[in-house]
């Protein structure tokens, strides 16, 4: 399980002897307690506490500090100099103790009691469970003694709303960090939804578009194949409403249709004189040999001039 928040603790130092820098402190108990604020901590394996302090801290000394300084710089933009630093750890029955050497001006403040508390900073799991001591601080406001889990830092272990945790689908071992990140992830999976969303759309309107220029250019295409068959004969010029509603509807049914009845009309769209006589014909000279035919036959009986017939003047 991760390490949580930091949390402070504190106990009472010592006396300093006069003109002396380095002390022998308590940092932790051991065991169970249980703080004022109702926050449990638990201290059950207190090698492995300073095996992961000693591997947290690296090549460096733990730093001990004015106040938590160290852990308020970031806030209010002020220094933060050493008090002190632990140069080494203890596991004792009573719990974890370090070997402490003060700065000059550290132990002349302890020496005068100016400092009586030193507060170790731990960092623990989401149940409470202490993982590491990061570095501690000389303090003069602890809210309990040691026996009792003193913390004079408020809010740095709150339990994460249950609501949020169950929202964003993670386990009540969640940590603020699991929190961020799940709320990022869901950010961008909800741009990254955004994003599909108008492409969808832009997609749609697109084949809308293609769809409705389709059918235009499918619909022209079916009157202009009715058309031709009142042309070639198929279908009398009356049919033609009927004619565009079957092709429009199912265009193959209407071919069938026309292949079947062939063309019973086409005589009516048959000129009576046919484009090699209309050749011969001229106005000048309307009884020549081409009108000796069954057209000036009819023009004569009709009593008009076959000229007239041809061209539909009076």
């Amino acid at each position: 399980m991760k390490p949580s928040l930091t949390c402070t603790l504190s106990s009472e130092l010592p006396e300093l002897k006069a003109g002396g820098k380095v002390q022998t402190v308590q940092l932790t108990p051991s065991g169970e307690g249980l703080a004022r604020d109702g926050r449990r901590f638990i201290f059950d394996n207190l090698e492995q506490i300073v095996a992961r302090s000693l591997e947290y801290a690296g090549t460096t000394e733990p730093v001990i500090d004015f106040d938590h300084q160290t852990e308020r710089a970031k806030e209010n933009g002020k220094p933060a100099p050493a008090a002190g630093w632990i140069k080494a750890f203890e596991v004792r029955s009573s719990g974890i103790w370090a070997t402490v050497e003060w700065t000059e001006a550290a132990a002349q403040m302890i020496e005068k009691r100016h400092y009586r508390y030193i507060s170790p900073v731990i960092k623990t799991t989401r149940d409470g469970r202490v993982e590491l001591i990061a570095h501690a601080g000389l303090v003069n406001n602890p809210a309990l003694d040691m026996a009792a889990l003193a913390s004079t830092e408020e809010g740095t272990h709150d339990m994460l709303p249950k609501a949020l945790l169950t929202a964003l689908e993670l386990d009540d071992a969640a940590e603020l960090d699991d929190v961020i990140a799940a709320i990022l992830a869901m950010k961008t999976a909800i741009a990254n939804r955004t994003k599909e969303e108008q492409l969808s759309s832009v997609f749609s309107e697109l084949a809308t578009n293609l769809a409705k220029e389709r059918l235009e250019l499918h619909g022209e295409r079916q009157a202009a194949k009715v058309e031709e068959a009142i042309r070639q004969g198929v279908i009398p010029p009356a049919m033609r409403d009927w004619g565009l509603q079957l092709a429009s509807t199912d265009e193959a049914s209407f071919d069938t249709f026309c292949t079947k009845v062939g063309k019973p009309l086409a005589h009516l769209f048959t000129p009576a004189i046919r484009e090699e006589t209309l050749a011969t014909i001229t106005r000048n000279d309307p009884y020549s040999v081409a009108l000796k035919s069954e057209a000036a036959n009819v023009a004569r009986n009709l009593g008009l001039d076959a000229v007239h017939l041809i061209d539909g003047t009076k």
